[in-house]
């Protein structure tokens, strides 16, 4: 069964661990509790306090815990585009240039 908990609140307790796979892309917040994150490709396990957050940048199989009572958030991290970020960027510039009069362009058309 595929549950999709992203941008969900889990309660976790003690010695419980949820198993993550192909989970790339997603923050782990950690928002109650310490949190314990292992995963394959790090020699040394994570540990999340309230307020920190992981990024999980493989897609290996990941393990979540809490060390007592714990609460984490998952979200989905925003998947970067290059045509989008470059239309953002292009529609912020024409923006900022239509409130701003006195422009190089502006003074060019002047003379």
């Amino acid at each position: 069964m595929k549950i999709d908990l992203v941008s969900s609140e889990l309660y976790l307790t003690n010695s419980d661990p949820i198993r993550l796979s192909r989970a790339r892309g997603v923050r782990i917040r950690c928002v109650g509790g310490t949190i314990w994150i292992t995963t394959p490709d790090r020699l040394a396990d994570i540990f999340l306090e309230l307020g920190e957050s992981h990024l999980i940048d493989s897609q290996g199989l990941v393990l979540v815990e809490s060390v007592s009572d714990g609460r984490v958030c998952l979200e989905r991290e925003r998947q970067s585009n290059g045509l989008t970020d470059w239309l953002e960027w292009l529609r912020c510039t024409c923006i900022k240039r239509r409130n701003m009069p006195f422009t190089a362009c502006a003074l060019r058309a002047e003379r």
